[in-house]
C-alpha cells in the first residue's frame, strides 16, 4: 500500500503544471456537482415549482446581464493581458476590477432611476433586481482573482475558495428557505450575502498587490479588445439561459423549473469541460510559441472525454432525474440528451475560439454569435408555446451546431491569415468526432426502457477502453508531460 502511494506521488510530481491544475479543477468540479446533486433535489422539494422557477430565472438573468455589467473582462482579454503585460499583472488585474466596477455602478444608477422599467423587463420584483445588480458588482473580485491564478496554474486557492462557497450557500440557505414564506427571495438573499462575505478574500488579495483602478493604457486595450465581443458573449450565454426566460414567459414558471432541472442534469458534466478548457487554453497559448506545435490529438481527447461523460449522463438520465426531482419533473428526462449533446459542441467551440482569440481575430466573432442568438430567440418563441420545454432543448442543440459551423470558418480564416499552412488543428477530424458523439447521445434515448441493456453497453465500453488504454495514454501525453511544447 505504501509503495503504491509512493509511486502515485512520484507520477504526480512528473505532471506538468497544466495537468496538475486540470486534475484539481476536475476534482473541484466533481465535488461541486456532487453537492449540486444534493442541492437541486433539496431545492425542488422545499420550494414549489413556481418559486424554484423564479430562482432559476434569476440565475439566468444574472448570467446574461453580467456580460454587460462586467464588460466580459474576465474572459479572453484577461488571458491576453496576462501575456501582454506580463511585468505588471497585478496592475492589470486591479485596472480590470476598476473598469468593471464603473460599468456596474452605471447599471445600478439606471436601476435606481427607473426601478419599474427594470422590474418589468426582467419579470422580477424590484428588490430581486437590485439583489441581482449587487451580485454583478461583487462577482468580478472573484473572477479576476481566479482567472489570474488559473493562468499561472496556481490552483489551490481557487479550488479552496470555490469549495467553501459551494458548501456555504446550501448549508446556510436551506434552513432559511424552510423558515421563510417567500422561499425564492430567501434563497437568493442567502446566496448573495454569502458571496459578499467569501468574495471579500479575493478583493483583499487584489487590493494588497495593487490599487491602480484606473490605467488609461490598460482600459483602452481591454475596451478595444472586448467591446466588439460583448454581443458575442451575450449571444453565447443566451443559448444557455434565454430559453428559461422564454419558457417562463410563454408556458409558465413551472415548466421553466422542469426545464431548469433537466438542464442541470444534462449539463452536469460541464465541470469536466470547464476543467479541461482551463488547462487547455494556457497550454495552447504557450505551445503556439513552438515551431511545429500540434494540438489536434489533445483536442480530440478533450472532445472524447466530454463526449463519453455526456453519453453516460444521457444513458442513465431516467434514473438520475428520479434522484434530482419529484414526480412532477420526470417529463423533463427527454430534454436531457440534447442538452448533454450540446456540451460536446461547447467543447469543440472552445477549442476553435481559442485560436481566434490567440490571434486577436475578434471582429467577425459577434456576427456569427448574434445571428445564432436571433435564430435561437425566433425558433424558441415559435416552438416553445407549441411543444413546450422539449423544443427548447433541441433548439439549443441546433444553435450550438450552427455556432460550431460558423467558428469552423472563422478559425480556419484566422489560421490562414497568421500561419503559413502549418496549422495546429485538423478541423475536419474534430468536427467528425464531435458529430459522432452528438449522434450517439441522441440515439441513446431509444434505450431508456431497458436498464439492463444500458448496463450491458457500459460493460462493453469499459472493455474497449481497457483494450485501447495505451492509445488513450499516448493522446494524453502532450497535455500532461512536464515540458511545455
Amino acid at each position: 500500500m505504501g509503495l503504491g502511494l509512493a509511486v502515485l506521488k512520484c507520477k504526480y510530481r512528473e505532471l506538468s503544471p497544466a495537468a496538475k491544475a486540470s486534475i484539481w479543477y476536475a476534482v473541484c468540479g466533481i465535488l461541486q456537482k456532487a453537492i449540486g446533486v444534493v442541492v437541486v433535489p433539496l431545492y425542488t422539494r422545499i420550494m414549489d415549482s413556481t418559486a424554484y422557477g423564479t430562482y432559476t430565472v434569476f440565475q439566468s438573468w444574472y448570467a446574461m446581464l453580467f456580460v454587460f455589467t462586467s464588460l466580459g473582462l474576465a474572459n479572453y482579454v484577461f488571458n491576453n493581458g496576462m501575456l501582454k503585460y506580463e511585468d505588471d499583472r497585478d496592475g492589470f488585474s486591479s485596472a480590470m476590477l476598476g473598469l468593471s466596477g464603473v460599468s456596474t455602478l452605471i447599471f445600478i444608477a439606471s436601476f435606481l432611476l427607473f426601478p419599474g422599467f427594470w422590474a418589468d423587463a426582467l419579470g422580477l420584483a424590484a428588490p430581486l433586481v437590485f439583489l441581482l445588480f449587487v451580485r454583478c458588482l461583487i462577482s468580478p473580485c472573484y473572477e479576476f482573482w481566479a482567472e489570474r491564478l488559473r493562468y499561472e496554474f496556481r490552483y489551490k486557492g481557487v479550488v479552496a475558495l470555490t469549495l467553501v462557497l459551494t458548501v456555504a450557500v446550501p448549508v446556510a440557505s436551506v434552513p432559511v428557505i424552510l423558515l421563510s414564506e417567500d422561499k425564492a427571495a430567501a434563497a437568493l438573499v442567502c446566496q448573495v450575502v454569502i458571496m459578499c462575505l467569501v468574495y471579500a478574500i479575493p478583493l483583499v488579495s487584489i487590493l494588497r498587490k495593487s490599487r491602480k483602478f484606473f490605467n488609461r493604457e490598460y482600459w483602452a486595450y481591454a475596451l478595444k479588445f472586448n467591446l466588439p465581443l460583448i454581443p458575442s458573449m451575450f449571444a453565447t450565454l443566451a443559448l444557455q439561459q434565454l430559453n428559461r426566460v422564454i419558457i417562463s414567459g410563454t408556458v409558465g414558471e413551472s415548466q421553466a423549473a422542469i426545464y431548469s432541472v433537466a438542464f442541470s442534469v444534462g449539463s452536469v458534466t460541464v465541470f469536466i469541460y470547464s476543467a479541461l478548457d482551463q488547462a487547455y487554453r494556457p497550454w495552447f497559448y504557450q505551445g503556439m510559441g513552438s515551431k511545429g506545435f500540434k494540438s489536434t490529438g489533445v483536442g480530440a481527447l478533450l472532445i472524447s472525454l466530454v463526449g463519453v461523460s455526456c453519453w453516460l449522463i444521457a444513458l442513465f438520465s431516467p434514473e438520475v432525474m428520479q434522484i434530482f426531482a419529484p414526480a412532477e419533473y420526470q417529463g423533463g428526462v427527454y430534454a436531457i440528451a440534447p442538452i448533454a449533446a450540446s456540451t460536446v459542441l461547447i467543447m469543440l467551440f472552445s477549442i476553435l475560439i481559442t485560436v481566434e482569440y490567440y490571434f486577436e481575430e475578434t471582429i467577425p466573432i459577434p456576427v456569427v454569435s448574434v445571428l445564432i442568438a436571433i435564430f435561437n430567440y425566433v425558433a424558441s418563441t415559435l416552438l416553445v408555446p407549441q411543444f413546450g420545454y422539449i423544443a427548447a432543448s433541441y433548439v439549443t442543440l441546433a444553435c450550438y451546431g450552427l455556432l460550431v459551423i460558423g467558428h469552423l470558418f472563422l478559425c480556419r480564416r484566422a489560421m490562414r491569415i497568421h500561419m503559413n499552412g502549418d496549422y495546429p488543428l485538423s478541423l475536419a477530424k474534430l468536427m467528425v468526432l464531435a458529430c459522432g458523439f452528438v449522434a450517439l447521445i441522441l440515439v441513446t434515448q431509444l434505450l431508456f426502457g431497458w436498464l439492463w441493456l444500458r448496463i450491458g453497453v457500459i460493460v462493453v465500453v469499459l472493455v474497449l477502453a481497457l483494450a485501447f488504454r495505451k492509445k488513450i495514454v499516448e493522446l494524453l501525453n502532450p497535455l500532461v508531460r512536464k515540458k511545455t511544447p
